[in-house]
């Protein structure tokens, strides 16, 4: 993997507890709090689970084959995402990856 800077990841943490929301929340999902911070997460992870696509939906149509996956980010939480490689088929469970881009289609790592 390239030595490069990540893009960060917007979240909430609570104050009172630490739990961390990948989405805004007005009250913690863990203890109810209300004393919620804004956050930003490094996008740096691994690699816990994903797929190929290979016959995509009519909106993919022509970017087959790619891959998507769960990143397990190093701050805990899981996210789904694209997953950008050089050789898909070299693509393992545990991989190191780095936040690339976010757009409409969401969160874009790079391997």
């Amino acid at each position: 993997m390239r030595s490069e800077r990540s893009q960060k990841v917007a979240a909430c943490r609570c104050k009172d507890c630490s739990s961390t929301a990948l989405s805004y929340r007005a009250i913690c999902q863990n203890c109810f709090s209300k004393n919620i911070e804004k956050v930003e997460l490094d996008g740096r992870g691994r690699i816990f689970a994903y797929t190929i696509i290979r016959v995509g939906p009519e909106q993919f149509k022509g970017q087959e084959p790619y891959a998507v996956g769960i990143v397990r980010l190093d701050s805990g939480q899981l996210v789904s995402g694209r997953l950008v490689a050089q050789n898909l088929e070299r693509i393992e469970n545990g991989m190191k990856v780095v936040l690339e881009k976010t757009d409409d289609v969401g969160f874009w790592f790079r391997i």
